[in-house]
């Protein structure tokens, strides 16, 4: 017999154990070490709230949620949401009314849930429940060393010979633009930027006063606060994040946020967070310079990132960023209490959607830093 309850602590085993069989153990084993973090120290859970749910099949864990609590900003509200994350169910539990309900338990976890990054078929199970889509802006890729291009356009493992050539026939018109970056000058930031970018070892509350000057420039998204960051990046260390702050009059301009990741294969750079004021157009050229100039030399072969909205999209393309040739990636919304204006939720251009909004980005394999 089937069935969908919350998480207990007498289940926990069987959680692990079927992310590990779905994913595969490497992955399994980073899920247990996150878990405790994302769920059990989230500071944006309310009492009684429940975050984990299960589907169990005499009484073995065969699928699983999670939401992610956190306060978004919608319009001049601020609204509790939830990020859909770590969905799963074994193969042979893919189908029937307990995996529908299994679904429908995230549409009450928050007065705003969302899903983001999720693949297609999702996506539509959940427009089945009346949730919104959303098409995000797919990857961004500025290429760093040669040995990017062959991992990037390296045909898929299981299409065997025959699929593999074709892809590399429909790619090919694209390696050109994706060469183009590296027989160009190197982004450099001046002597005069250089000095205004820091690398601090943890966050301030400076950074929630950058936010409250920026955040009308982002109608809805996750507040970019002290809390909100604190929480999410583990900052120093061989494998968290770098925050980098742009300094001036003795406030931030604006900040970004890395991480050194495993993608496609190769280590690369991922910018996880870019805030910058909108009309400073030269700040996030330096913010971008001394982000190439880090990861350069950590040696990487690419930075790429993914979502973000237009604004920065285009201030990315405009130096050196390019399209990851893929589909654009998906997020669904809800706003089951009607609270929020349909449209300004409705539209994408509004949202600022970052990777550290995705459950994926906490997937990647963290590679460590050669500089500390």
């Amino acid at each position: 017999m089937r069935r969908v309850e919350p998480l207990t602590n007498g289940h926990r085993e069987g959680l692990f154990a079927l992310y590990g069989r779905i994913f595969g153990a490497s992955k399994g084993a980073r899920f247990r070490q996150r878990f405790d973090w994302q769920y059990g120290r989230n500071p944006y859970t309310r009492d009684g709230q429940i975050t984990n749910w299960i589907l169990t099949s005499d009484r073995a864990v065969v699928g699983h949620l999670g939401v992610i609590p956190m306060d978004l900003k919608v319009g001049d509200q601020r609204v509790h949401g939830s990020w859909i994350c770590d969905y799963m169910v074994d193969p042979e539990h893919r189908v029937g009314s307990e995996l529908a309900a299994l679904r429908a338990t995230a549409s009450d976890s928050a007065d705003l849930p969302i899903g983001y990054g999720l693949h297609d078929h999702v996506v539509r199970s959940y427009m089945k429940l009346d949730w919104k889509p959303l098409a995000v802006g797919s990857f961004l890729i500025k290429c760093l060393e040669w040995r990017a291009i062959s991992s990037l356009f390296a045909g898929p493992r299981a299409a065997g010979p025959a699929g593999r050539a074709g892809a590399a026939l429909r790619r090919a018109a694209d390696v050109p633009r994706f060469c183009r970056p590296l027989l160009r000058r190197r982004m450099r930031p001046t002597p005069a930027e250089r000095p205004m970018v820091a690398l601090p070892s943890a966050f301030d509350d400076a950074l929630d006063r950058l936010w409250e000057r920026v955040a009308d420039a982002y109608p809805v998204g996750v507040e970019r606060t002290c809390r909100y960051l604190t929480w999410r990046y583990r900052i120093c260390g061989p494998e968290g994040a770098r925050l980098l702050v742009l300094r001036g009059d003795a406030v931030p301009r604006g900040f970004a946020l890395i991480e050194r990741v495993r993608w496609r294969g190769i280590d690369v750079g991922l910018i996880s967070e870019l805030i910058w004021a909108p009309e400073r157009h030269d700040d996030a050229r330096s913010l971008l310079a001394a982000i190439e100039d880090v990861m350069r030399r950590e040696r990487v072969a690419a930075i790429v990132t993914e979502g973000f909205p237009p604004r920065i999209r285009r201030t990315l393309l405009a130096n050196g960023f390019l399209e990851y040739p893929q589909r654009k990636e998906n997020a669904v919304f809800f706003d089951r209490l009607r609270r929020c204006p349909p449209p300004l939720i409705g539209e994408v251009d509004n949202w600022l959607l970052t990777p550290g909004d995705s459950d994926r980005s906490l997937g990647y394999p963290r590679a460590p830093w050669r500089e500390l």
